[in-house]
This record gives structure tokens, sequence and C-alpha cells, in this order.
């Protein structure tokens, strides 16, 4: 059903132009991505299939909820240090300090939520911090 489908959907797209093309071009991704699905309910027979996606399962939880902690913990500090050090480091302050660092330094900041975010991951994994 799904293969007779996709070729009324092929024999479509290919008569065709514009902006109707790309919808059928979605439409013909979404009908083979079911397509594929339905490998997932032969696969579920086999036992060690089944064996990892319950691993999955069971591991799934923690990792969510020990992540949403570490979010949580960098969040907090990323506002402190936007509340304390927002605007210290800018293209400027780097070029007048006269200090031997890559030409991207200036990028690592707490200006904003995002550079908080990134320079806290980057404290996090000591990413060349020497």
């Amino acid at each position: 059903m799904l293969q007779i489908a996709a070729q009324i959907i092929t024999v479509i797209y290919l008569t065709s132009r514009g902006s109707l093309r790309v919808k059928i071009s979605r439409m013909l991704s979404i009908v083979m991505l079911i397509r594929n699905l339905r490998l997932m309910s032969l696969m579920w027979e086999l036992e060690d299939f089944r064996k990892i996606t319950e691993t999955f399962k069971r591991f799934s939880k923690p990792f969510v909820t020990i992540m949403f902690s570490l979010y949580t913990v960098m969040f907090f500090y990323a506002v402190l240090g936007e509340l304390l050090f927002s605007g210290i480091i800018t293209i400027d302050s780097v070029e007048h300090a006269q200090i031997s660092t890559s030409k991207m330094y200036y990028l690592i900041n707490f200006n904003d939520l995002y550079a908080s975010m990134i320079t806290l991951f980057h404290v996090l994994v000591v990413n060349n911090w020497n």
C-alpha cells in the first residue's frame, strides 16, 4: 500500500513544478519514513533488539534527570555571571588589554545568556584553559 502511494507521489512530483514540487517532496519523505518504520515491528521480534531497546528505555530516564539537573545549575550560574560580569569583555577591551590571546577570545564572555552558557560549557570541559 505504501509502495503504491510512494509511486503515485513520485509520478506527481515528476510532472509538477515550483512550490508544489517542494510540498510533494516533503510528502514523499514522510511516506518513505513511515515505510521504513514498518521495519521496526519486524526488528522487535529479534531478542537482541528487544534487549537493546529495553536497556535504552531503562537508562533514558536517569540520563534526562541528570541532564536537566546540569542545565539547571548551568542556567543559574549563567544568569549570575551575566548579572556580575556583563559587558566586561568586548572586542575593544581585548584589543586595549594587549594580551596574547586568540582572535576569538572576546566571544567567551557573560554578555548574554547564550554566551554565558557557552562560556560555562568551556569551563566545564576545560577546553584550552591554561
